[in-house]
């Protein structure tokens, strides 16, 4: 289970970490925006708004169990309760809605 707040929405997913990421960069890709790997955050830019999507864990062991395949790549760029955050700028809610409507498709 994760800890997603998502566009100020605090739910329990029940998947992991990974898969989570792993469905927004996929989905954020086929919807033509720009993403990218920044400082341990996930970056989109889609149609003029900007979607942050950040991962954190309360230790370095919990954190190689619940990130699976991401475990490497996180402690390499410092991700510090294991769960995502995901913010969009003001103005955007047509993304927020895009972002949950991709999660649920991907078995949240």
């Amino acid at each position: 289970m994760v800890d997603l707040i998502l566009c100020d929405r605090r739910v329990t997913w029940l998947t992991s970490v990974d898969r989570i990421v792993e469905d927004l960069y996929e989905g954020l890709k086929a919807r033509d925006c720009r993403v990218e790997w920044t400082d341990g955050t996930l970056v989109a830019s889609c149609r003029g708004c900007i979607l942050r999507a950040r991962v954190w864990a309360e230790d370095a062991s919990e954190m190689v169990r619940a990130l699976g395949a991401l475990a490497e790549e996180a402690v390499k760029r410092g991700w510090g309760a294991v769960g995502l955050e995901v913010r969009i700028s003001r103005g955007c809610d047509w993304l927020c809605e895009a972002v949950y409507i991709l999660l649920m498709r991907g078995g949240g």
